[in-house]
């Protein structure tokens, strides 16, 4: 069966996970995360696009990034190719180091631009490595704090200001995006019980906004999937879509990444004006 065609993300902006075949450990030690780290410098040096973010933990890789002329699939066939001579050569073995292809997520607003990033940030927390964002080594959270950092800070603190920025990466919260549904998988009729079991005594349509986004949202924690949600409620996707999103508290409301303010690979600065006041 062929692969079903990536959907292209409007803003060229995307959260990507790389995880390792069989979810076995891609990083052993040290010298193979500043390894990894280089051949992104290399690629992002000769293939030039924004980098947001990046996690690496122990068995996967989150990046949230901004292709521009050069493809999302060859940026990270690139990145792949590098690390996997590396790593096959240093540990004596041949094969796929990482499972399928990257997994992406289309990033279409400010909103979830933040979500993403605070979520990747936030990784190494919510898996109980340490606790706080700024104590794990092998994040770009410390970057915002590099006046000559090689990671693309500027788009996110065109946004907000950096030390709001910064207490709002570090705010607990309940974020969900892309990798949530493979912590648990559900058949079509676990789901289905889950979903019944909670729903049997109310109509969806009569809940208020709220309490639909804190039904999907404990629906996804149970471990449904957003279709079998989907279809099981008889809702769109962009509704899963936004009850997890609004597990996020913003800063303040933001526009969407319109053309005019998206960030591109060839300006050092990000270009956007930022709203005019409304009259009083």
């Amino acid at each position: 069966m062929p692969r079903q065609a990536r959907t292209k993300s409007s803003t060229n902006i995307y959260h990507i996970m790389l995880r390792g075949i069989n979810r076995q450990n891609i990083f052993f030690d040290n010298n193979d995360r500043r390894s990894f780290l280089k051949y992104v410098k290399e690629v992002k040096n000769d293939s030039p696009f924004l980098l947001f973010a990046y996690c690496l933990m122990d068995n996967h890789i989150h990046l949230l990034m901004q292709e521009d002329e050069m493809p999302l699939e060859i940026i990270m066939k690139r990145i792949g190719v590098k690390y996997a001579i590396h790593f096959n050569n240093k540990y004596s073995r041949s094969g796929h180091v990482f499972q399928d292809r990257f997994k992406s997520e289309n990033v279409e607003d400010e909103r979830y631009f933040l979500t993403v990033l605070r979520y990747i940030l936030q990784n190494p927390v919510k898996a109980g490595i340490c606790p706080e964002p700024g104590d794990y080594r092998w994040s770009s959270y410390m970057e915002f704090f590099q006046p000559d950092s090689w990671i693309d800070n500027e788009f996110a603190v065109s946004m907000v200001d950096r030390t709001e920025l910064i207490s709002f990466i570090c705010m607990k919260n309940e974020d969900l995006c892309m990798d949530i549904d493979e912590n648990i998988k559900l058949s079509k009729k676990e789901a289905e019980r889950i979903i019944r079991e909670k729903c049997s005594s109310i109509v969806f349509e009569d809940l208020s906004s709220s309490e639909q986004n804190e039904l999907i949202g404990s629906l996804i924690h149970a471990g449904c999937s957003g279709p079998q949600i989907r279809d099981n409620l008889h809702i769109t996707d962009y509704r899963v879509r936004v009850a997890r999103q609004m597990g996020t508290v913003l800063l303040r409301e933001e526009p969407s990444l319109s053309a005019e303010n998206r960030p591109h690979p060839r300006r050092t600065v990000p270009l956007r004006e930022e709203p005019s006041p409304s009259a009083p």
